[in-house]
């Protein structure tokens, strides 16, 4: 790997995620099925960091997490061993990744959230949320979904698992363009450097998807009141709290 330099992408850059959080731990390691560039977003922090061309990249410490897979593999198998939800995807060609470690099922939130662990580090996963993607666990951990997404829209997409506070600064990621921040590896066409000018130092090739729907901006959700710190469930979902975050959003976002 090269030396850390500052990398770029456009937010129309087409992608596949997850939603993560490390309770506890450092320098958690996750591997992949083939090499991907990655882009890691550090929800407390807002930090930034591009992997390009790897198939393993370090958690560093406790914090949320968005997971972005910015080159998925198209017509991706299910594995064996392994339990999805929903339900098990079908036949027809899929996109996705596979994080080549063991995970099990933590259970589901009164709120539809699912908690996946994977070493430690939580995956919330909730299917009327993600609604084209299935996840899996057991003896590997699939992400497969039949469509991808720009940048901007599935961090839009993720905000929903996360507080008010945390899901503002997600969009304000979202909304910039291009998004940067610390390269690990090498930039390629996907992932690129900045000239001085602010343009791109590689031209962008954006892969062929069929039948590309984009999921509409989710409300974040209000995170459960006087939750204790064992509780990793982040979200609960109540009417009048969804329908106040709800407005509070559109608010927002027509200024």
């Amino acid at each position: 790997m090269s030396t850390n330099n500052t990398g770029c992408i456009t937010n129309t850059q087409l992608s596949l995620g997850i939603a993560l959080n490390l309770p506890s731990g450092n320098n958690i390691a996750l591997s992949f099925d083939n090499n991907y560039d990655i882009m890691l977003l550090n929800v407390n922090s807002g930090a930034v960091t591009f992997y390009t061309n790897t198939n393993q990249i370090i958690i560093p410490n406790p914090a949320y997490y968005i997971l972005a897979i910015l080159n998925p593999k198209n017509n991706t198998a299910t594995s064996t061993g392994v339990t999805f939800i929903p339900n098990n995807p079908p036949s027809h060609q899929l996109y996705g990744f596979i994080i080549t470690l063991p995970s099990t099922n933590k259970g589901k939130s009164a709120s539809g959230v699912y908690t996946i662990d994977i070493k430690g580090i939580d995956v919330y996963f909730n299917p009327n949320v993600q609604n084209t993607v299935h996840l899996g666990y057991g003896e590997e951990t699939p992400v497969l979904s039949n469509t991808l997404f720009s940048i901007n829209n599935l961090l839009q997409q993720l905000e929903a698992y996360y507080p008010l506070q945390y899901a503002n600064a997600i969009n304000d990621t979202a909304n910039e363009n291009p998004i940067c921040g610390t390269l690990v590896g090498s930039p390629d066409t996907i992932v690129f450097t900045p000239t001085s000018s602010g343009s791109s130092a590689v031209s962008q090739a954006q892969p062929f998807v069929y039948g590309t729907t984009f999921y509409p901006n989710a409300p974040p959700l209000p995170p459960s009141p006087q939750q204790s710190k064992s509780n990793r469930d982040l979200v609960t979902l109540g009417v009048v709290g969804a329908l106040t975050i709800a407005g509070a959003i559109v608010g927002r976002k027509a200024k």
